[in-house]
């Protein structure tokens, strides 16, 4: 009977010490859920044609406005009358600020996928021993890598890959669209693995923070709507111009479609001259794609792409391939891309990861 008793005593105080350790254990996993998630924010961001949530709000999302988040809300920015655009079927399908700051050391490409996208290969067995095991290959066996956003394993410069860590050409998953692995994405419009990402940019400047961003506080935004692939300006005065034609890019202006872009403008002039450098992928269904330099015959959609002029020349090089990205599966296609400044700190991948990845909980 004791023996009973002694048991049963030794239970009670077992159940008391896990009962006071739970708060503690479950807040160390919320602080660590937090982290990431106030790492990783998508202030800036437009949506495709085809996302579901375009017709769920009392005033619907455009697809030819750029819009940002702040909190729980869903602001836009610049509107169709803005960006000259509102007709049907029209798609702003890629922007960027002036990315010249975040190019002048080592950057990390950040890029979303659409929906044919599969990816070529699993998560770096060293990622996902540390946890942070998710990448587009994984993510889209799930149905949710589209409106997720990756990160390279490769670091890159303004010349292209530049150094790397123990895990070559892969990716890793940085903002989820809110499957059982980590946060969610906060461009997040809706439950819907379907709201199609076609541009973002990650935070700037504290613009996350920011409780009414502005163009004027911004400067020049950078974009491509679905009339042709010229680059378009639009200025802190809304002021719209032509950055660069298609042509001056040495693309097909009919038949060549951008659809992620990265734009470096040195002096700030906001016209393609020397100096500037543009990054951009192509659709799958673009007539150049096959004649780039460094395009593979698979998953050639997902390469990335550089531009700069040499004398008043544009020179096209392939910047980063889809193998260097974990990607080149047949259909495989970025159609979301911008670029953030690596710690200099951060010189391992583990470091890397917890940095910027999101952990399996």
């Amino acid at each position: 009977m004791s023996i009973i008793k002694k048991i049963i005593s030794l239970s009670f105080l077992f159940l008391i010490i896990v009962v006071l350790l739970l708060p503690i254990y479950v807040t160390g996993i919320e602080s660590e859920i937090s982290k990431s998630s106030d790492i990783m924010r998508i202030p800036l961001f437009s949506v495709g044609l085809n996302s579901l949530s375009l017709n769920e709000f009392q005033d619907p999302i455009c697809t030819d406005s750029i819009y940002y988040r702040h909190q729980d809300s869903v602001t836009q920015l610049l509107g169709t009358e803005d960006l000259h655009l509102g007709k049907e079927n029209d798609d702003l399908v890629a922007f960027s600020l002036n990315m010249k700051d975040f190019f002048k050391g080592e950057f990390v490409l950040l890029f979303s996928v659409d929906s044919q996208t599969i990816g070529k290969v699993p998560p770096c067995n060293d990622l996902t021993r540390n946890g942070f095991g998710y990448n587009v290959y994984t993510q889209a066996t799930r149905n949710m890598a589209v409106s997720s956003a990756f990160s390279s394993t490769m670091l890159f410069d303004r010349n292209g890959a530049n150094t790397q860590f123990s895990c070559m050409e892969n990716n890793n998953l940085v903002v989820n669209h809110g499957d059982a692995g980590g946060v969610d994405f906060n461009a997040q419009l809706t439950p819907h693995p379907h709201d199609i990402l076609e541009s973002f940019t990650f935070d700037i400047n504290g613009l996350a923070s920011a409780t009414n961003p502005t163009i004027s506080s911004l400067g020049s935004i950078y974009f491509v709507d679905t009339s042709n692939s010229d680059i378009k300006v639009i200025t802190e005065e809304k002021k719209i111009s032509i950055y660069t034609s298609t042509n001056d890019l040495g693309l097909n202006e009919f038949e060549d479609k951008i659809d992620g872009l990265v734009v470096i403008d040195e002096n700030s002039n906001n016209i393609f001259d020397e100096n500037d450098q543009i990054l951009f992928s192509l659709t799958p269904d673009s007539k150049s794609i096959v004649t780039l330099s460094g395009s593979f015959k698979n998953g050639q959609g997902a390469n990335i792409f550089s531009v700069i002029l040499d004398n008043g020349y544009p020179i096209i090089s392939n910047f980063a391939s889809a193998e260097n990205l974990g990607l080149g599966a047949k259909y495989d296609n970025i159609n979301a891309l911008t670029i953030i400044s690596n710690d200099p700190e951060i010189n391992d991948l583990i470091s890397f990861a917890k940095e910027w990845g999101i952990k399996k909980q």
